[in-house]
């Protein structure tokens, strides 16, 4: 008898078997995942504005990483 771990009892499943596996798990992911949320938190208006500021800039010469 061996201590821990899995032992193979029978041989790997057939495809229709596989599917059958692969159908079940994600029948129960679904029955017990968390549901997303549909439109997430809102973004901050300032926030909004500070990162189109950010990105709508060329970058200045002084930048550590060149021009």
């Amino acid at each position: 008898m061996a201590q821990g771990g899995v032992t193979r009892v029978s041989p790997a499943p057939d495809e229709k078997e596989a599917a059958a596996i692969a159908a079940a798990l994600e029948a129960f992911r679904r029955s017990f995942a968390v549901p997303a949320d549909e439109a997430g938190p809102a973004m901050s208006p300032w926030l909004q504005a500070a990162l189109l500021d950010g990105v709508n800039h060329a970058p200045r010469p002084t930048a550590p990483w060149g021009s």
